[in-house]
């Protein structure tokens, strides 16, 4: 029987490395509520940001944290443009504020086309850097290291929301966060958080919901931000490695996959007529593959009722894009199996 290889495995820092921060949580016996171990992590990823702790705010998780950045940015009265070639989390988001969304295409370097509008959210596809945009909103959720490196092109107006789910660069379990250089957005977002409340009142004077950070995240995030040049050097080698065994057998690797960060995902693109093809011989050798973003959001049976442009690059991209297995401890071995059985495939089918 063939081993399986996972499209992913899920990750958090050792039981080990998190109980001197779970004991001070219940030293201090405070869980929730914004508590001394989300201040810590606000401070430290603040510090790696380049901006002051009090211009970070830690959510329960990225998809919240993106609504509520909507909700209380200053693009609610304006339609706001969102990439079809997605994550689904991204189209809800804005839909569940309230907003009145559309849907744009991309480019072949999976980029927005709307970017350059301020009413957009830009979404930084599988984990890539930050370029110079309009965008109000950034959707950095696979961008950690990214955007630690690109995060100087962040304009005044801008947010930038991060997840640090178990299957991130920085795994915190689950968790998120949203910075900006707009203080006034950021405390909006903190309020927006804690059930609308500003500071010191019990009143909602935003339509906020429960979407802060526990003690028990944050605890896991502390720790994977003392790990993290290890872990961060652990998924560049294993990306280089990736790239350069595809590179010597002629499989193209995605655009997104191509840059130098650490990032949770590996995309290459194949020719749409092969990759049906790729996928059953891939599964029928043990190998997991993923269609990450599916055939777009426009496609997706809930966002039938959203206005959109043309599709044709997203289009393109859901049938050519291809994610194959990368995580964390994966035996080097594997990958050469991955690659040697793509490339197999591929070169049969040219034949």
């Amino acid at each position: 029987m063939v081993e399986t290889i996972p499209i992913f495995k899920a990750s958090v820092p050792s039981l080990e490395s998190v109980l001197p921060y779970l004991a001070k949580m219940h030293e201090a016996q405070v869980f929730s509520n914004n508590g001394p171990l989300v201040r810590e992590l606000e401070r430290r990823i603040g510090k790696l940001f380049g901006f002051s702790p009090e211009h970070v705010c830690t959510v329960s998780n990225a998809t919240l944290g993106l609504l509520g950045a909507i909700q209380t940015s200053n693009q609610m009265q304006n339609d706001i443009s969102i990439p079809s070639w997605t994550f689904a989390a991204t189209v809800l988001a804005g839909v569940q504020s309230g907003a009145s969304i559309c849907l744009s295409d991309v480019s072949k370097d999976h980029r927005s086309k709307a970017s350059e509008n301020k009413n957009s959210v830009e979404v930084l596809p599988f984990g890539a850097t930050l370029r110079e945009c309009e965008s109000f909103l950034i959707d950095a959720a696979a961008s950690f290291d990214a955007a630690t490196s690109s995060a100087i092109h962040l304009k005044p107006h801008q947010g930038l929301v991060v997840s640090l789910h178990a299957t991130k660069s920085l795994p915190a379990g689950e968790g998120g966060f949203f910075l900006s250089h707009d203080l006034a957005w950021v405390d909006r977002v903190r309020s927006w958080c804690s059930f609308g409340f500003k500071p010191g009142k019990r009143q909602s004077e935003l339509t906020g919901l429960n979407a802060k950070m526990p003690e028990v995240s944050a605890a896991y995030g502390l720790a994977a931000l003392d790990q993290w040049p290890v872990l961060r050097a652990e998924q560049l080698s294993l990306k280089e490695r990736y790239i350069a065994e595809c590179s010597q057998r002629g499989i193209i690797v995605a655009p997104p996959s191509l840059e130098i960060v650490a990032n949770p995902y590996f995309l290459i693109s194949v020719d749409p007529n092969k990759k049906q093809s790729l996928i059953e011989s891939l599964a029928r050798n043990g190998v997991e593959t993923r269609d990450w973003w599916g055939d777009g959001a426009h496609k997706m049976p809930a966002f039938q009722n959203l206005y959109r442009e043309p599709m044709r690059t997203t289009e393109y991209l859901a049938s050519s894009t291809l994610g194959l297995p990368f995580w964390l401890g994966i035996n080097p071995d594997k990958l050469l199996r991955i690659v040697g059985e793509a490339h197999k495939v591929l070169e049969l089918e040219s034949q």
